[in-house]
C-alpha cells in the first residue's frame, strides 16, 4: 500500500520509503533530468542577475562621472559667475567715479558760470546806473565851443576864398555823396530784404538800385558835373561834413552803441539765468530793460535835435550865399577845420574804451575827446594837461578820464577794427554795429540761425534777428506789445 501527502511547498506527493523502495530506476533518471534542468535555470538565472549587477555597477559608474561633470560644470559655472559680477562691481565702480567725476566738473563749470553771470551782472548794474545818472544835457562849456564854432562858420561866410582848390574840393565832395549814396542804397537794399513779398512797389525801387549799381561809372562822371552845377548837391555834403565832425553828434554816438551794448547784455544774462534755472532778479533786469529802452530813445531823441540844430546852422550859412562856388568854399573851410583823423578816430572807437570812461562817470566828456581819439595807441600818451587843452576845466573830470584809460589798457585785447556802419531799424535809425553785441554772438530765439540784429522797445529785449520779427506785434521772451524795432545792421 502506497501512502501520499502532498508537501505544501513543492506541491509534489509524498513518497514514503517503501514507495521508493519499490519503483523502478526510471524515476531517479527523471528526478536527476529535472534537478539538471532546475540547476541550468539557476545558473541562468545567476548569469542574468551577474549581467544585471554588472550592467547596474556600470550605471552607476556612470551616474557617478555624470554627476561629478556637473559638479565640475556648476563649479565653473559659479567662478565664472563670480568673476563677471566682480567685473560688473568694478566696472560700474569705474562709471561711478567717472559719471561723479564728470559731475563735479559740470558743478564746477555751472559755479564758474553763475560766477560769469553774476559779475556780468554786478558791471551792467555799474554801467546802467552811470547811464540812468547822466545829465541828458550838454555841458556848458560844450555848448560854448559849439556856439564858437558857429560863429566861426558864419564869420568864414562872409570873406571871400581866393584859395580855393576847385578840383579837389569836388573830389572830396564826390567821394563824400558817393559814401551818403552807398548808405542811402543799403538801406533800401536792407528794406527789401525786409519787405520783399509785402509791397510789390519795391520792387521798382530795387531794379533803380541794380541800374545805379551797373551804370555807377557814368554815375560818377555825371555827379562830378552834376556838382559843378547843382548847388543842393553841395549843400547836401557841407552838411554830411559838417554832422561828421561834430563832436556832440559823435558823443551822443557812442552813448547810444553803450546802451545798445547793455540791453544786449541783460538779455544775454537773462537767457544765462533761465539755462541755469535762476530766477532771482528776472524783474530786476526788466525793470533795467526798461528805462534802458527809454533811455535809448531819449537819446535818439537828442541825436534829432542835434541834427536839426546843424540843419539850421547850414539855413543861417546859406544866407550869405552870394557865389557860385559858395558851398565849394564851406566845404573846403570846414574840410580845413575838421581835426586830422577824427573820422578814423570815430571808426575806432573801441567799445572797452566807451564802457571805462562809463563807468567811471564821465562818458559825457566824450565829445571833448574826439580830437584826441585819432588811434588807440594814443590813448596812453594823454595827459592830465592835453585833456585840459582841450576843454575838459574840471579837475575831478581830467582825473576820472585818466583813470579810465587805465583801466582800459589793463582790460584791452587786441582786435581788428573795422570801419562803422550807419544803423537801418526798421522804425528808425539807431547807431552803427557794435563790437560787443557780435561777440555776445545770441542767436536769434525764433529762427535759432541767424545772430540777433533787433531791439525791442519798450520791453529792451535783444533776441531776434531781421527776418524774423517783421511779422511780430509781440516780444517773443516777454510778451510784451512791441512798440518800436530797432535794428543794429552787422
Amino acid at each position: 500500500m502506497v501512502l501520499y501527502s502532498e508537501t505544501p511547498d513543492l506541491g509534489q506527493p509524498y513518497l514514503g520509503p517503501e514507495t521508493i523502495e519499490d519503483t523502478p530506476d526510471t524515476s531517479t533518471d527523471n528526478n536527476e533530468d529535472q534537478t539538471d534542468a532546475f540547476e541550468a535555470k539557476i545558473w541562468k538565472l545567476e548569469n542574468i542577475k551577474k549581467q544585471k549587477l554588472q550592467d547596474f555597477l556600470e550605471m552607476e559608474k556612470a551616474n557617478e562621472l555624470l554627476q561629478r561633470q556637473e559638479f565640475e560644470l556648476a563649479n565653473a559655472q559659479k567662478i565664472h559667475k563670480e568673476k563677471l559680477l566682480a567685473d560688473i562691481a568694478e566696472q560700474q565702480n569705474k562709471l561711478d567715479i567717472e559719471l561723479l567725476k564728470l559731475q563735479q566738473e559740470k558743478e564746477i563749470e555751472r559755479f564758474h558760470l553763475i560766477e560769469k553771470v553774476l559779475e556780468a551782472e554786478q558791471n551792467s548794474d555799474r554801467a546802467i546806473q552811470q547811464l540812468l545818472e547822466l545829465n541828458s544835457e550838454p555841458l556848458a562849456q560844450l555848448l560854448q565851443q559849439e556856439k564858437e564854432e558857429e560863429e566861426r562858420i558864419l564869420a568864414a561866410a562872409n570873406k571871400y576864398n581866393s584859395d580855393l582848390r576847385k578840383t579837389d574840393i569836388l573830389s572830396d565832395m564826390q567821394v563824400l555823396l558817393e559814401q551818403e549814396l552807398t548808405k542811402f542804397q543799403q538801406f533800401h537794399e536792407n528794406r527789401m530784404e525786409v519787405s520783399r513779398g509785402i509791397l510789390e512797389q519795391e520792387m521798382d525801387y530795387d531794379y533803380r538800385i541794380s541800374e545805379i549799381l551797373q551804370n555807377q561809372d557814368l554815375h560818377k562822371a555825371e555827379l562830378l558835373s552834376k556838382l559843378q552845377e547843382d548847388s543842393e548837391l553841395q549843400k547836401v555834403a557841407v552838411g554830411a561834413l559838417l554832422e561828421r565832425g561834430d563832436a556832440r553828434s559823435w558823443g551822443l554816438l557812442q552813448q547810444v552803441k553803450l546802451v545798445e551794448s547793455q540791453l544786449a547784455a541783460l538779455t544775454h544774462i537773462e537767457m544765462d539765468k533761465k539755462k541755469l534755472e535762476i530766477e532771482e532778479n528776472l524783474n530786476d533786469l526788466s525793470e533795467k530793460r526798461i528805462q534802458l529802452s527809454c533811455l535809448l530813445m531819449d537819446l535818439l531823441d537828442q541825436q534829432k535835435a542835434r541834427r536839426d540844430q546843424l540843419l539850421s546852422t547850414l539855413q543861417n550859412l546859406e544866407e550869405f550865399n552870394n557865389s557860385d562856388d559858395f558851398w565849394l568854399k564851406q566845404y573846403q573851410s570846414l574840410l580845413e577845420k575838421l581835426p586830422e583823423g577824427l573820422s578814423e578816430a570815430q571808426k575806432n572807437m573801441d567799445p572797452l574804451l566807451a564802457q571805462a570812461l562809463l563807468l567811471n562817470g564821465v562818458i559825457n566828456c566824450l565829445p571833448f575827446l574826439a580830437s584826441l581819439m585819432q588811434c588807440q595807441c594814443n590813448v596812453a600818451k594823454i595827459t592830465e594837461s592835453d585833456l585840459k587843452e582841450v576843454g575838459i576845466v574840471n579837475k575831478s573830470d581830467r582825473v576820472h578820464i585818466l583813470d579810465a584809460f587805465q583801466m582800459y589798457r589793463k582790460e584791452q585785447i587786441p582786435t581788428d577794427t573795422a570801419p562803422s556802419a550807419p544803423v537801418l531799424p526798421i522804425e528808425e535809425a539807431s547807431a552803427p554795429p557794435l563790437e560787443n553785441v557780435a561777440n555776445l554772438g545770441t542767436e536769434c530765439v525764433i529762427c535759432l540761425d541767424s545772430t540777433c540784429e533787433v531791439i525791442f522797445v519798450p520791453c529792451g529785449h535783444f533776441c531776434c534777428c531781421s527776418q524774423c520779427p517783421v511779422t511780430l506785434n509781440d516780444c517773443p521772451m516777454c510778451r510784451t506789445s512791441i512798440e518800436r524795432k530797432i535794428r543794429i545792421i552787422s
